[in-house]
């Protein structure tokens, strides 16, 4: 078979990861908060010295498939997603300086 289409590459390529309790593609996770076990957890997902989600506008399992979609489809490295355009737009100096 001779190598797969952007439109198929596309579709499947969220099923590279283990999928969520078996289901076909990530599904959508509305949720703003998280429960963990106890504060320290929490505080090193905070620190970034572990991984995991600590609210929902600072990133969620659903913003992570879009920009793990997004590096596949580009064929890149990393992607970055946010909220606002001006989110967007306010990022491009810290990028630069």
């Amino acid at each position: 078979m001779g190598k797969k289409g952007f439109n198929t590459t596309n579709l499947h390529s969220d099923r590279k990861d283990n999928p969520e309790h078996g289901v076909l593609h990530k599904p959508v996770h509305p949720s703003v908060a998280y429960g963990y076990e106890d504060a320290r957890h929490l505080a090193e997902v905070f620190q970034g010295k572990r991984p995991g989600y600590n609210y929902g506008r600072q990133l969620n399992p659903t913003v992570t498939a879009l920009q793990k979609r997004i590096t596949q489809m580009e064929e890149g490295i990393a992607s970055v997603a946010f909220s606002t355009g001006m989110a967007a737009i306010s990022s491009l100096p810290c990028f630069h300086f």
